[in-house]
């Protein structure tokens, strides 16, 4: 795996001020994305802003992002029905479409 992403170790700053406009973005997506069911993947999924409200509507989700700091509040809030994974985006695993990880 290649070095922590720069904002590693700011997932709660994230929260508080970037957290904000991904979840007022958000409301927007389930209009354009529909509902599932269905496999749904969302990369840098960060602190898991979006991912109740995909696996709410009937996806099958896997969020993956670079940063363990970032999924470390991810596995906390997100459904236990999502599967989360630290992985590049530019290499993603092979696993992602057969096997669920927590």
């Amino acid at each position: 795996m290649t070095a922590p992403p720069r904002y590693h170790g700011f997932a709660e700053w994230y929260d508080a001020n970037i957290g904000v406009f991904a979840q007022a973005a958000g409301r927007d997506l389930l209009d354009l994305l529909g509902s599932g069911p269905g496999r749904c993947l969302d990369l840098a999924c960060g602190t898991s802003i979006n991912l109740r409200r995909l696996a709410d509507a009937g996806w099958a989700v896997v969020g993956v992002d670079l940063s363990a700091d970032q999924l470390r509040l991810a596995r906390q809030r997100a459904p236990e029905s999502v599967a989360l994974i630290q992985a590049d985006a530019t290499h993603l695993p092979t696993r992602i479409g057969v096997v669920a990880y927590r």
